[in-house]
């Protein structure tokens, strides 16, 4: 399924301030609402357990994420058992 984010044309026609207020808005996604547009990407943290789970040090570098004001949050890589 293919989401349409933007209206590009709308984007392109707007001054940069307008552009620039529109990534702290709320982005609603289907049945899922971010607080804003700001997304953090996966990255490689090395901060999995040695059988790859994740502990409570990753829950807590999600949770300072978050309460950041990331909008969302790509998780990095774990094994699955």
């Amino acid at each position: 399924m293919c989401v349409k984010l933007y209206n590009y044309n709308k984007i392109l026609k707007m001054n940069p301030n307008q552009k620039q207020k529109q990534i702290f808005e709320p982005l609603k996604l289907t049945n899922l609402t971010l607080k804003n547009r700001i997304l953090r990407s996966a990255t490689a943290e090395a901060i999995a357990t040695p059988d790859g789970s994740i502990d409570e040090k990753a829950y807590s570098r999600y949770e300072e994420l978050s309460k950041g004001g990331v909008g969302a949050i790509i998780t990095g890589f774990t094994s699955v058992a």
